[in-house]
């Protein structure tokens, strides 16, 4: 007895003496320059997106020593950045913006940040771009096209409607002037139309001459959209940005095709001809050459033309555009281990004390624990999927499907192959099929509801129910034989009006690739690692062990939420200490072996088991309220006018996570030459945020038809509310833009664009102001509770 209590005595002497060596050596011990946090929180791992959608990118950089600049980068080439306004840094930092896909396909979204001690660090999301069937070219795809083979009006639900009205021609008793739904698309006898062109005095913005009902009821000899008094080519067809004459020029003088702000060109602040998205200093004139900064006598080590004291990587080259920096994932290779330094595993010297700490001692912030021996893998691969009816291509077929004790999900919507055929396997077979950590003993269901959505002659949606399957499969230890990859069949009951469905599966342990044959021999798959995360003091270390040949192995990855740190195969462990999760939030850790197939091919195992990261408990609680905002001079719109619009604003505050409002007032026709419906602000005009709302909301009362509604968007509250850390900074943004580009896309030209950012001893209650220009919006801050 006495034996025991003094081994433990000792061991626990032991832990003691290592944890407090560590912690010194945490101190003491040259370590890797920390790096920032960053998170994409949209879109998200694997979306699928259609084409000619606005992608917004929401996306949060921390570091407690404060980041300096955010970046977005979409396969490998920069689409925007920003800068923080306070010389010391922010945090959080957040990067909110759209984007637009120029092309169906496979993308990769990536953010990068920098914090003040030349750390970066970059998350990276793929997402898939799919192009929507459009068969008449509207601009209206065809799920929603209630007139599929007729070019129409997206405000008509694609279908034909000249006097824009939003009442369809075939509707219509008067299909060339602007009428009501309650007079059969006719004008109400109580409206007056003195210059008798069809459109109502109220909306004609030249009552006396008759004129076209895409220019406001105004002349437009040309009828390119553009109204005479306005039209610097009155008899030339053209465009709106270019005045009404032919050609490409826009506003700022540059091509559309070739400029990298289409319409109104890009912000530059400073106005030295440098954009602000490639300006290290956007507050201060400086050349092109020198990224936007003043010239100094300062050095440039690594020769890019970008000087030292503003260059972002200044050992690394890279072009001005980002600042002197290389592309991620694209600088110094130190080791020559084919790793980039900026995604390699840190290798800090104390983590060979770390090494032969015991397991548990783990820090209650952590949650999750080493795989049991009595588990196993399991792997869901779906082969076929087919229907009882014939639905056409585009129609909506999807399926929530769970395995195990897992919650059920969404697969789908799914890709018709014909004849009664929908591809399930791009969803959940092949490279996407499901895996789950089992136990042994215990039998497995598989659950899977099916619908289709229908839409009826009236353009309304109907979801029509196909079935259900509930099958139990036998436990992995009483019958190992139903997991050796053979093909099972199972149908669905209770389908609504007789529909039904049937799946082709196969069920697979450790791995359906065990069974896969490849020129007559079997290729053994990679096994899952087994994570461990210690946390002490101010210390975080991931630790894995890997069962198998390491020398098949390229790499390990190590995924802490949206951002991946890749380590060398003969690496066990490494620290994630500048890797800290938001408070009140969590971060998900995993890891994944990387080696090589036998046709050269990447092959990266499954995912190891799942450890939570828990974030301290936020200390401060704080609501902004959106009130009011005065406008100055906020220019003209294309045709001239002080008036801007359809407006759309996005208010933003970022804390322990991202909070968003967003106020859509309405859009434009297909083309550039289209009426444009919504709702307009003036310059030199104030407007409480609550008038605004409820201008939206009455343009959205007008609407006939649910493509029209969805651009009229009216948040449900006017603040927000988030969650800070002691050390946090508090960053407010309003964006005010004219969203009159034509349907289906939603290129803001922002005419007030205001940041607020506020350092933790300024977190105070009262009402603050957010400049733009010269304009102002103010804000009412209220520091709810603080422990």
């Amino acid at each position: 007895m006495k034996r025991n209590v003094m081994m433990g005595a000792i061991l626990l002497a032991l832990v003691c003496i290592l944890l407090t060596v560590a912690s010194v050596g945490f101190v003491l011990l040259p370590r890797e320059v920390a790096r920032p946090l960053v998170s994409i929180e949209s879109p998200r791992q694997g979306e699928r997106i259609a084409m000619g959608e606005g992608i917004p990118i929401h996306s949060i950089a921390r570091d407690s020593r404060k980041v300096k600049r955010v970046e977005l980068w979409v396969d490998g080439v920069l689409q925007s950045a920003e800068s923080a306004m306070l010389p010391e840094g922010v945090s959080p930092f957040p990067l909110t913006t759209l984007w637009y896909p120029p092309k169906p396909g496979s993308h990769t979204l990536t953010v990068r940040a920098f914090n003040t001690q030349g750390g970066r660090s970059f998350a990276s999301v793929n997402i898939e771009v799919v192009q929507s069937p459009d068969r008449d070219k509207d601009g209206v795809s065809d799920n929603d096209d209630a007139c599929p083979d007729q070019l129409g009006s997206p405000a008509a639900d694609g279908c034909p409607d000249r006097d824009n009205d939003q009442i369809r021609d075939a509707d219509d008793a008067c299909p060339d002037q602007p009428g009501t739904r309650q007079g059969r698309g006719c004008p109400s006898p109580s409206t007056g139309d003195r210059d008798g062109d069809g459109v109502a005095d109220s909306a004609d913005g030249c009552p006396e001459q008759p004129g076209a009902g895409s220019t406001a009821g105004c002349p437009d000899r040309d009828s390119d959209g553009v109204r005479d008094a306005t039209d610097a080519c009155p008899d030339q067809p053209g465009s709106l940005e270019g005045r009404g004459c032919p050609g490409t020029e826009v506003r700022d003088g540059a091509a559309d095709s070739a400029a990298a702000c289409p319409g109104a060109g890009c912000p530059d602040r400073d106005g030295d001809g440098v954009r602000d998205a490639q300006d290290l200093c956007p507050d201060t004139a400086g050349p092109r050459e020198n990224s936007g900064c003043p010239v100094t006598a300062a050095g440039d080590r690594d020769n890019d033309g970008v000087r030292d004291d503003t260059d972002l990587a200044p050992e690394e080259a890279g072009p001005a555009e980002s600042g002197g920096a290389p592309a991620p994932g694209g600088g110094f290779d130190r080791d020559g281990d084919s790793i980039a330094d900026d995604e390699e595993a840190p290798e800090d010297q104390f983590l060979e004390i770390v090494e032969i700490i015991p397991l548990d001692t783990l820090s209650p912030g952590l949650t999750g624990s080493v795989v049991p021996l009595d588990f196993v893998w399991i792997e869901f691969d779906a082969l076929e999927f087919e229907l009882s009816s014939e639905y056409a291509p585009g129609t909506a077929v999807y399926c929530y499907a769970g395995l195990g004790e897992g919650a059920m999900e969404q697969i789908g919507p799914f890709d018709s192959l014909g004849h009664r055929q929908w591809d399930i396997a791009e969803w959940s077979g092949g490279a996407n099929s499901r895996r789950v950590l089992y136990p042994r003993t215990s039998t497995l269901d598989l659950r899977v509801n099916c619908y289709v959505r229908i839409r009826d002659l009236m353009g309304q949606d109907h979801l029509r129910f196909l079935g259900a399957i509930g099958r139990q499969h036998p436990s992995f230890a009483s019958n190992d034989r139903e997991y050796d990859g053979r093909i099972q069949n199972a149908s669905s009951v209770g389908g609504e009006g007789g529909q039904s469905f049937s799946v082709r599966y196969r069920l697979c342990s450790p791995a359906c690739a065990n069974f896969d044959s490849q020129f007559g021999v079997a290729e053994a798959p990679l096994t899952a690692p087994v994570l461990y995360l210690r946390a002490f003091a101010h210390i975080r270390i991931a630790r894995w062990d890997w069962e198998g040949d390491r020398s098949r192995l390229t790499s390990f990855r190590i995924y802490v939420g949206e951002q991946r740190i890749t380590a060398r195969p003969f690496r066990s462990s490494t620290s994630l200490t500048s890797y800290w999760p938001a408070c009140g939030t969590g971060v998900d850790v995993f890891v994944t072996a990387v080696g090589r197939s036998f046709d050269g091919s990447e092959v990266e195992s499954p995912r190891s088991n799942t450890v939570t990261w828990e974030g301290a408990e936020c200390q401060r609680q704080v609501r902004v309220t959106f009130e009011r905002v005065r406008f100055g001079d906020i220019g003209t719109d294309e045709d001239g006018r002080r008036w801007r619009g359809p407006a759309w604003a996005h208010f933003t505050v970022p804390g322990s996570t991202l909070e968003t409002l967003t106020l859509l007032g309405g859009h434009c026709g297909l083309f550039r030459t289209s009426s444009c419906w919504g709702v307009w602000v003036e310059g030199n005009t104030s407007y409480t945020v609550q008038s605004l709302y409820d201008a939206v909301q009455s343009r959205y009362g007008d609407c006939y038809t649910n493509l029209c509604r969805q651009h009229y968007v009216v948040p449900w509250t006017d603040s927000l509310l988030v969650e800070l850390a002691p050390d946090d900074n508090l960053q407010i943004r309003v964006r005010f833009c004219d969203n009159d580009a034509p349907w289906g896309r939603t290129d803001c030209e922002y005419f007030f664009d205001g940041r607020l950012t506020l350092r933790p001893n300024e977190i105070t209650n009262g009402t603050k102001t957010i400049q733009s220009g010269n304009s102002e919006f103010f804000v009412r801050v209220e520091l709810l509770n603080e422990h």
